[in-house]
């Protein structure tokens, strides 16, 4: 069982359903990006979902600890949860296309976000924002995030 099946099995309430290779091209245009490949495996795989707030432990020392409400994806249940929604592509400035997407957010409305330059050495690496605009870097790739998932100890 990977990392992210026992993580959906452990804490996912609601999935999304899986879009197909051409939603996610569709989306890619709209907002004129080319998602990080390990990204887009993710979204083929399990485009993200409502979670029972696992606590997001790990990345820097000093993030603050923040529990996962819902990862975005493509055609989520939710509105708010829709990947590349206009809502979120609004709020940075300078971000057009894309630089950086945000993906998902905490119990307390931090973003979860994911670096979308093609070929810089941030592409695919995924941060929190905080409420205050800190930003904190949590990993590399999906699967690595989901290592940071716990219980709340």
């Amino acid at each position: 069982m990977s990392v992210i099946d026992h993580a959906y099995s452990r804490w996912c309430k609601s999935r999304f359903a899986q879009p197909t290779e051409q939603a996610i091209s569709d989306l890619e245009k709209r907002i004129a990006i080319q998602l990080p490949d390990h990204y887009r495996r993710f979204l083929l795989d399990w485009n993200g979902g409502i979670f029972k707030e696992p606590a997001i432990i790990g990345g820097q020392e000093d993030h603050p600890i923040e529990c996962l409400t819902f990862l975005s994806g493509i055609d989520a249940s939710n509105p708010i949860a829709e990947l590349g929604n206009e809502r979120d592509l609004a709020l940075f400035d300078d971000n057009d296309p894309p630089i950086i997407l945000p993906i998902g957010r905490t119990s307390t409305g931090c973003l979860l976000m994911i670096a979308t330059v093609t070929g810089e050495t941030d592409d695919g690496t995924v941060f929190l924002r905080t409420i205050g605009q800190e930003n904190f870097y949590l990993c590399d790739t999906m699967d690595e995030f989901f290592t940071l998932l716990s219980n709340h100890e």
